[in-house]
């Protein structure tokens, strides 16, 4: 069995559970119990109803996506609704995900989780975070890396500027770093008697 490739491009490419770069073939007695072994294309401990939804998978953990709940600064787990506040204006579900809940109101945590609303307000402290991921292709460029904006048609060929150059240095520093570790050497093992 293999991911089909329009989920591995769309949802593993952002999910916390990926683990390779390559779309490889799981053996039919992973399927339904793959290991976390690193040559498996998901860290998932089940890998079921992948064709369910198409170009979705149910399984879906998203990194620090720009534009969801979970990565908004009124998103608080501990209030009702999930949200600190009580107006929550054309609250939408962007991502089909894995679903978490409680007794009464089961899955409701996790659809919160992956929805948004007009009101959304990138927590400060993910910032880093964002732009480190979005540079690495591990969520998508739907922000403005200066402003922390989301991407408009007004700005989108200025945004688009921006990451090439963020993509353009993070190789070169990149570079830098194996350069470097070429000539570190690892410390000889000292003995209790030296």
């Amino acid at each position: 069995m293999k991911i089909p490739d329009d989920v591995f491009e769309t949802r593993c490419r952002y999910c916390r559970h990926r683990q390779t770069e390559e779309n490889r073939e799981i053996p039919d007695k992973y399927v339904f119990f793959a290991p976390k072994h690193k040559e498996m294309p998901c860290g998932i401990m089940g890998i079921s109803q992948h064709n369910k939804v198409k170009g979705e998978c149910l399984s879906f953990l998203p990194n620090y996506i720009f534009g969801i709940c979970s990565t908004c600064q009124h998103d608080n787990m501990f209030r009702e609704n999930y949200c600190i506040l009580d107006e929550q204006p054309n609250k939408r579900q962007l991502y089909i995900a894995s679903s978490v809940g409680d007794a009464t109101t089961p899955g409701y945590y996790s659809k919160h989780r992956v929805s948004t609303c007009d009101n959304y307000v990138v927590k400060s402290w993910m910032v880093p975070f964002m732009k480190k991921e979005a540079a690495e292709g591990r969520i998508p460029h739907n922000f403005d890396p200066v402003t922390m904006q989301a991407i408009g048609v007004d700005n989108e060929s200025v945004s688009a500027e921006a990451w090439a150059e963020i993509e353009r240095m993070q190789q070169e520093t990149k570079k830098l770093v194996e350069k470097t570790n070429q000539y570190v050497s690892e410390p000889e093992q000292l003995s209790l008697f030296d």
